[in-house]
């Protein structure tokens, strides 16, 4: 599950994570408010992310989230301390 394979990454609050293919942003509100980390959660799917900024209207959680293609988006180094995947790795060529 979600919950167990997130234990193992043993976060901290404050750390930065990048999510690829975050899909509707679940495991990402999930790691903001148990872990207190500041999250970016990416996808290639325009309806995942718009249904993602959807539930996190109103929430207080550290959560953001944008359509981006992880094989080709840039980010400055050491803009994360994690970088997690789930169920996404296999599907990228």
């Amino acid at each position: 599950t979600t919950k167990e394979f997130v234990e193992k990454l043993e976060l901290k609050p404050g750390q930065k994570v990048l999510d690829v293919g975050c899909g509707i942003g679940g495991g990402d509100f999930y790691m903001s408010e148990k872990y207190e980390v500041e999250v970016l959660g990416i996808d290639l799917s325009v309806n995942m992310i718009s249904f993602a900024l959807e539930r996190a209207v109103g929430l207080k959680c550290t959560v953001e989230f944008e359509v981006a293609d992880c094989t080709t988006k840039e980010y400055p180094e050491n803009s994360f301390d994690v970088i997690y995947s789930r169920d996404t790795i296999l599907h990228i060529q």
